[in-house]
């Protein structure tokens, strides 16, 4: 399966409100439990992880998808997937969990095992829309090359 800008549009748009839902839940005080791996896990992650798999799963049914929070590990429906969805809903839960700025909402699109270029060519679009010549040379007067900016920016 092919997406098109269309997809893209939806998919950036549900990253955006899943986002949103992530600072809302950040500002009140968290619940934190340990999962059996003893890492962390918030209600927010929950949430965030079931109003992707809904909004996805409305717009692409025939996907398959693989997701942080209970998911059965012992199946990788993503290998003979014309369309996968991976979802990490807080990448970086310990430092979210802290109120630390330091998380995002994260999706790789695959075709099978393969990344699907379109999704790479709009995020790095979107990236170098924001990251002005004036933002170059402010990160370099503080000691940041561009490299470093760009895993800033993904982080964040």
């Amino acid at each position: 399966m092919k997406l098109n800008n269309k997809d893209i549009e939806f998919i950036t748009q549900i990253v955006k409100e899943a986002g949103e839902i992530g600072l809302r839940f950040q500002k009140d005080s968290l619940q934190v439990d340990r999962k059996s791996d003893a890492s962390i896990v918030t209600q927010a992650d929950l949430a965030i992880q079931e109003f992707l798999l809904k909004h996805l799963n409305e717009q692409f049914s025939s996907a398959s998808y693989i997701y942080e929070e209970g998911f059965d590990r012992s199946t990788n429906p993503a290998l003979e997937s014309d369309l996968s969805f991976i979802i990490d809903p807080i990448d970086g839960t310990a430092m979210y969990s802290m109120k630390m700025p330091v998380w995002c909402i994260s999706i790789g699109v695959f075709s099978k095992t393969t990344p699907m270029k379109l999704i790479v060519k709009t995020l790095v679009k979107s990236f170098f829309k924001i990251y002005t010549k004036d933002l170059h040379k402010r990160a370099q007067e503080i000691g940041f090359r561009r490299h470093e900016v760009v895993t800033l920016a993904s982080i964040v």
